[in-house]
């Protein structure tokens, strides 16, 4: 039997969790009470709020009343709200560093996917959460699972947001060259986006910068069609060829856009 507190594991508290209006759950944990309750109508318990409110104190209260290691405990620091949330996914998500390393000295799971297919780690590394990423990381999170209905990886995300500290953290872990569903690439992203410092990070790692995605387009390419000249410089100086096709109907290379813009402009001059 668990030797989990009845009062936490009672039916649910359908009492709305709004902004000024907070369940008892909510409230006992915002305010640093100890005082463990029921699930709100959100799923969330006593543990989940603490973590989300990166409570250290309530959180190391609530899972000692859990009974350490037994499989009650085990259950209760790996439940879900009903967007599949753990109480170690909503810590990370917000930066508190202390709540992790007690969830997962709890045995958190955490891989954990949520309904939406994100994870502590996926939710930190999109926050720019660098010292969780190192910690999670460290205690060895998948680095290379596909999240979003994209098939982004963790360090697709960390160089879309321009998060060079974590893209750094995550490349000597990483495959480079995880696809996304057009076959795009981490590198890809950061030519299309500008991120000039991730690219230069993801270059150094060996990363490929003559890869193509599914309609053939290379990260040279879509540099230029963006105008990010720092990221074109810095492809062809690390060997970015520009003489790959880079369409499906017919011959198309990197500067033909460029090119076409400039007859464009001397036409109208």
């Amino acid at each position: 039997m668990s030797s989990i507190p009845d009062t936490i594991l009672q039916g649910m508290d359908f009492t709305e969790g709004y902004g000024d209006t907070v369940s008892s759950v909510a409230a006992a944990a915002r305010s640093g009470c100890r005082k463990r309750v029921r699930r709100d109508n959100r799923g969330w318990n006593a543990l989940h709020e603490a973590a989300a409110a990166g409570s250290k104190e309530c959180v190391q209260d609530i899972l000692s009343a859990g009974g350490g290691s037994s499989g009650g405990a085990s259950d209760y620091v790996n439940s879900l709200t009903h967007e599949g949330e753990s109480a170690c996914y909503l810590a990370a998500q917000r930066g508190h560093l202390a709540a992790v390393q007690l969830l997962l000295k709890a045995h958190s799971n955490i891989n954990q996917l949520t309904n939406n297919l994100s994870c502590p780690l996926y939710a930190a590394v999109d926050g720019g959460l660098t010292a969780v990423v190192e910690l999670l990381v460290s205690r060895g999170a998948e680095v290379n699972r596909t999240h979003t209905s994209s098939c982004w990886t963790c360090l697709h995300q960390a160089v879309y947001k321009g998060h060079s500290d974590i893209v750094r953290v995550l490349a000597n872990r990483s495959n480079l060259e995880a696809p996304d569903d057009h076959k795009i690439s981490p590198l890809f992203v950061a030519a299309q986006y500008g991120q000039q410092e991730c690219l230069e990070i993801l270059v150094n790692a060996g990363a490929n910068v003559n890869t193509q995605a599914a309609d053939l387009a290379t990260p040279l390419l879509i540099a230029s069609q963006e105008g990010h000249q720092g990221c074109v410089d810095l492809l062809l100086d690390h060997g970015a060829d520009p003489n790959i096709s880079c369409s499906l109907n017919g011959p198309s290379f990197p500067f033909m856009p460029l090119l076409s813009l400039d007859t464009s402009v001397s036409s109208r001059g």
